[in-house]
């Protein structure tokens, strides 16, 4: 199974696209929309996880903290053109999950061919989770009152 981070539950028509081809072509077809406000695809074998992965950094999305013990997801209304409160909201979600988001090099290391992953490999500082993470998964939803 692999998760996408999808901070608000807002894509694009292409991206929303993209992962419903990625789901047929290295997936079982199932795509699935989760309460945590992103995608999810399933049956995903070992040997496809890699290209699939690159594929969704290619929609300009990625899997970083989609799992794991870090934040998660940050969740508000997925339609921010809503009001301006609702724009707001959503460009603060944003903002929330990239500063929580995991600063290691490793992702892309391991899953982008960005850098060396073993030997010499960057010895990453972790700004907000130092050493331990979380002690388990972490989400926030910011909500716009009354609802």
């Amino acid at each position: 199974m692999m998760r996408v981070r999808l901070p608000g539950g807002v894509c694009t028509t292409s991206q929303w696209l993209r992962m419903d081809s990625l789901a047929d072509s290295h997936g079982n077809g199932t795509l699935k929309l989760t309460t945590r406000q992103t995608f999810q695809m399933h049956g995903i074998l070992k040997r496809n996880l890699k290209p699939a992965v690159q594929e969704v950094n290619r929609a300009l999305m990625d899997t970083i903290a989609a799992c794991g013990d870090v934040n998660r997801n940050v969740m508000c209304n997925p339609i921010p053109h809503q009001s301006e409160l609702h724009g707001a909201v959503y460009e603060f979600a944003k903002r929330l999950s990239a500063h929580l988001t995991p600063h290691t090099s490793a992702y892309h290391e391991i899953w982008l061919d960005k850098q060396v992953v073993g030997g010499n490999a960057v010895v990453d500082v972790e700004p907000i989770y130092g050493p331990t993470y979380l002690p388990r998964k972490f989400k926030i939803a910011v909500a716009v009152p009354p609802r």
